[in-house]
């Protein structure tokens, strides 16, 4: 899953000219999935299925970033699933980084260091099972 900026051109069939992503006829609130889009005029690049969503407008709020997303699965549901778990991913990554746990600056190597990694990943999910039975109450 790769997420693209919107001035990459993509080109849907053989046929067709190269487009800019933003120049592609959008919607708010309708996701497009597009099967083996040429993604680049660059030579030794396959064909890839993209995904196109740009947020609904909720209480006169208009979204106005649209996602383009390069993907090799299969179906438009499981695309949106599979990035939608980034966002849960990057937060965890940072805390380990940067947040309370502080990897980035233990000076650990070796076996000490895995040993850490492992302590922090534990320490992680007891927090994160203990905030979801807190959230159940």
């Amino acid at each position: 899953m790769l997420r693209l900026p919107k001035s990459t051109t993509v080109k849907s069939h053989s046929d067709a000219k190269f487009e800019r992503l933003d120049e592609l006829l959008q919607f708010p609130g309708i996701a497009c999935f597009e099967v083996q889009v040429q993604v680049t005029q660059q030579q030794g690049f396959g064909r890839f299925n993209l995904v196109t969503r740009w947020k609904r407008v909720y209480r006169q709020s208009k979204a106005n970033q649209v996602w383009y997303l390069l993907t090799n699965l299969t179906d438009i549901e499981t695309a949106f699933d599979s990035y939608a778990k980034r966002f849960s991913i990057e937060p965890m990554f940072r805390d380990f980084k940067t947040g309370g746990y502080n990897l980035e600056h233990c000076r650990a190597i070796g076996q000490r260091f895995h040993a850490l990694a492992l302590l922090v990943a534990i320490a992680y999910t007891i927090a994160t099972e203990q905030s979801n039975r807190i959230r159940r109450k």
